[in-house]
């Protein structure tokens, strides 16, 4: 995977700070056996928890004798109960800082997060597990309910947000995006002509399928109290469809804090991204910032510091 670049400098005269970012990473489909009724068999519920003490008929699934990686595959199509589901540790400790993640891996950690390891008990007295935690893409889709289980999901109390209440709340900014723009500007093509030679552009695009360089450029102001010492902001690229097809998340590296007041510009090179992306729009949002006290402050989701430019 490409590094990306990142230059953090001062909008005042100052020297540019170059820093060096690395973007942020199932079970083959499995075909159930049929169940043995007319009906069919009700679906596996989020909450893993909700299975235990359930019947369950197990797909075609690797399991194992407990604490082992003896593999047995003789019990797909069976009749199982859920004896215990374990989550996994460390991704169920780490939910709250799962908001500054760009949103497909935040997808792909949350379901890894609802998944885990469940531990069978089948009509012959055979205990097996799952051999290690699973996403809850890879469970799911690999167990159905027994005939006449069913399970009651949890009553929400009165008054209690449902589903299609108000999302997160909107978070007021400490660094504000104020300036967003993508493309080849006077100054980077100024900065090209000064440090390549007349073939290196012509070398450069046919090493990159013709495509020229970009610059994806980000103008920041310190609205907060206090200094910064290093921020992240995520970029998501839209296609004209509205789909999100790339998000990379950039880390400053910046020598000087940048102090309240003070007005700061990013930028980075960009030309992968674009290519993937073709006309659209690019979305920059602040994903994490880290103070001068080394104080944090971290996306809650709303993506509330954030900033919309139209890639042509």
């Amino acid at each position: 995977m490409k590094a990306s670049w990142v230059v953090v400098a001062l909008l005042a005269p100052s020297t540019p700070v170059y820093a060096q970012t690395v973007p942020a990473p199932v079970m083959p489909p499995v075909v159930m056996p049929p169940v043995p009724t007319d009906a069919a068999a009700p679906g596996i519920p989020d909450d893993l928890n909700l299975l235990a003490g359930k019947k369950v008929i197990v797909g075609r699934m690797p399991l194992c004798v407990p604490n082992t990686y003896s593999v047995n595959m003789t019990y797909g199509g069976k009749l199982a109960t859920v004896i215990s589901y374990a989550p996994n540790a460390v991704l169920a400790r780490s939910a709250a800082s799962l908001s500054r993640f760009p949103p497909n891996m935040r997808a792909t950690m949350d379901d890894a997060r609802h998944g885990g390891r469940l531990t069978f008990r089948f009509e012959d007295g055979t205990v097996l597990d799952t051999c290690g935690d699973l996403t809850l893409s890879q469970l799911a889709p690999n167990m159905q309910l027994a005939p006449g289980e069913t399970i009651a999901l949890p009553v929400m109390p009165s008054g209690a947000l449902t589903a299609t209440g108000p999302a997160t709340p909107p978070q007021q900014c400490p660094l504000t995006v104020v300036g967003l723009s993508s493309g080849l500007g006077f100054g980077h093509a100024l900065v090209d002509a000064l440090t390549s030679s007349e073939l290196e552009p012509q070398i450069d695009s046919a090493q990159n399928g013709g495509a020229g360089k970009n610059y994806l450029d980000v103008r920041l102001h310190n609205d907060g109290q206090k200094s910064i010492k290093a921020f992240e902001y995520t970029a998501v690229y839209r296609n004209s469809m509205g789909d999100e097809t790339t998000s990379p998340t950039y880390l400053s590296q910046n020598t000087q804090p940048i102090k309240p007041g003070a007005l700061y510009k990013a930028y980075a090179m960009d030309r992968v991204e674009r290519s993937q992306n073709g006309v659209g729009d690019v979305k920059v949002y602040i994903s994490r910032i880290r103070f001068d006290d080394d104080t944090m402050w971290e996306d809650n989701g709303s993506h509330s510091c954030f900033k919309t430019v139209t890639s042509k």
